[in-house]
């Protein structure tokens, strides 16, 4: 896939791959990442200081483990704005569409945030249950 590399969109693209590699990497030093995508660790320094791009080979490899073809990582990188310009209108469907451009360590933590989030809506249910149960008045028994 051919892209035509103004500076702009370069810069934009170091950017966005120095995110990217960060994300992908999470706890892993520099040099276990970089050993994992076949690389030096200097290399993997230069793309996450913005320094340089990686050449095609070293693209293909962070698309794998991404785990997009090539072409979706070369539109996230020099594409103005990954899928932003079309959102919908409806905040879930964007949410929906966001989602899409996440990586795992991402995907991890906000399906952590959504499981704390609906545990304390699911407490909060249980809890106002609780206070309005208390202040109802109680069915009684008929007289026998």
């Amino acid at each position: 896939m051919a892209i035509f590399v103004t500076s702009g969109n370069e810069q934009r693209a170091r950017a966005r791959l120095a995110q990217l590699l960060k994300e992908l990497r999470g706890r892993k030093t520099q040099r276990e990442f970089a050993k994992l995508l076949g690389t030096s660790y200097t290399a993997l320094q230069d793309w996450e200081k913005q320094v340089r791009l990686p050449r095609e080979e070293n693209l293909k490899r962070i698309a794998q483990l991404k785990g997009w073809p090539e072409e979706e990582l070369l539109h996230y990188l020099f594409h103005a704005s990954a899928n932003s310009e079309s959102l919908p209108e409806d905040p879930l469907e964007a949410i929906m569409v966001q989602v899409q451009t996440l990586s795992l360590l991402q995907l991890e933590k906000l399906k952590d945030y959504l499981a704390t989030r609906l545990n304390q809506i699911h407490q909060a249910t249980v809890c106002r249950q609780g206070q309005e149960g208390d202040s109802k008045p109680q069915m009684l028994e008929p007289d026998r």
